[in-house]
């Protein structure tokens, strides 16, 4: 019986030559160079199969030394240039037939670098690929930076399938990804925002608009199904290589979705649970939290009877105000639904006499404070708004450790 191709970035880069040779596997939207499957596996020749620390721009020449090493058994860790914490692995370190290191801080601030064999990412590509039926000719817009593991995820999935990686080196408007007949995209929710207020629908994707990374405006996911766009919310997990659950297409109120193939999620005490083949491997000088072989993600969250997820927020971001509870990601949705707010972060200031009050760093719009007052109680009303700070624009995620830091400050 033949060997399925697959289980190795390598076999996959020959898989796709021989099969798909001619077809495009790489286009720089910028500059409309593109690869096919044939001179990215060339290209992909010669890397040393060592552990390499790798500064990730959104060029192909970062794509080509990441699938290069991880071809040859190397590790590699991509990093934001911009990030003046870093992760300092240990000498002479080494994944075992090659993968990748991830850095994350969590909820704590402190860098950790999360482990995966190069097969927990083919595992995790595989599943998505069999859910949204991904297949050579479709073309996925690789707007998420490499050193997050949604940008790393297009890659694997591009190799699985034989689908295009459209590289965009900033986010790009409608209009430039026009032409490059983008089907598929990941976009955080800002970006969605940003699409719907274009006067042009030309160059939305067709088949697939993944939203994740952050709360999705209810005003923007009404817009988007109201205009016929195939938006889907869902939910990842750097541990999980990725995308963990989605939306079907189409659906009216938003929520994290059903678990796609591979993947198995559960509650217990209120807590999100997670396992399956795509899990990583630990982190960089410690264990995953494991429970009975479960990940403990930390997140609070519900299941349907349908399997279907939602996700109420982080436990160790909870805030007690006045001895009631307060989850930031609770008030950040309500606060995105108000016209005009691209972007809110809510965190925890000491108060002495009600313990912990919320505070609002907010992008767009204004008269927040009254406008919420419709919808939530007086004790999740934020006590303070202050405007998005400079430093945390073109940030995929706000750094809520630092906010919180400048808020006590």
């Amino acid at each position: 019986m033949a060997k399925r191709p697959g289980l190795r970035v390598s076999e996959l880069l020959q898989h796709r030559q021989q099969t798909d040779g001619a077809a495009p596997a790489l286009l720089e939207l910028e500059s409309g160079r593109a690869w096919t499957w044939a001179e990215l596996a060339e290209a992909c020749r010669g890397y040393p199969a060592d552990c390499a620390v790798i500064e990730a721009t959104r060029r192909a020449e970062t794509v080509l030394e990441i699938l290069g090493r991880l071809a040859a058994g190397g590790t590699v860790m991509p990093v934001d240039v911009r990030t003046p914490q870093r992760l300092a692995l240990p000498a002479e370190f080494a994944i075992s037939g090659g993968g990748t290191v991830i850095q994350t801080s969590g909820s704590s601030g402190r860098p950790r670098g999360v482990i995966h064999q190069t097969q927990r990412h083919l595992a995790s590509a595989r599943g998505m690929c069999e859910r949204i039926s991904l297949a050579a000719g479709d073309r996925w817009l690789l707007g998420l930076p490499l050193y997050h593991v949604g940008g790393l995820a297009v890659l694997f999935r591009a190799l699985v399938s034989g689908a295009t990686v459209v590289l965009a080196g900033k986010p790009p408007s409608l209009g430039e990804i026009a032409t490059a007949g983008v089907t598929h995209a990941s976009v955080v929710p800002t970006q969605l925002v940003r699409w719907l207020a274009e006067e042009t629908e030309a160059g939305v994707p067709g088949r697939l608009i993944l939203i994740g990374g952050a709360a999705v405006p209810e005003t923007a996911w009404g817009e988007g199904l109201a205009r016929g766009w195939p938006v889907a919310a869902s939910y990842g997990s750097t541990e999980m290589a990725s995308t963990v659950t989605m939306m079907p297409l189409g659906q009216g109120a938003v929520s994290a979705g059903l678990p796609l193939p591979g993947r198995e999620v559960r509650i217990t005490e209120g807590e999100i649970e997670l396992k399956g083949e795509m899990l990583a491997d630990g982190y960089v000088g410690e264990p995953l939290p494991l429970v009975d072989g479960w990940f403990r993600t930390g997140d609070l969250g519900t299941l349907d009877a349908a399997g279907a997820l939602t996700v109420h927020g982080r436990r160790d971001q909870m805030l007690i105000c006045g001895g009631k509870n307060v989850y930031p990601e609770e008030l950040e949705r309500a606060i995105l639904g108000l016209p005009g707010v691209r972007r809110a972060c809510v965190v925890a200031r000491p108060d002495a006499e009600y313990g912990q009050v919320p505070v609002a760093f907010v992008e767009g719009g204004s008269n927040w404070a009254a406008q919420l007052c419709e919808v939530l109680p007086a004790y999740k009303i934020p006590v303070a708004w202050h405007p998005w700070p400079e430093n945390q624009r073109g940030r995929l995620k706000p750094d809520r450790q630092a906010l919180a830091a400048l808020v006590r400050r």
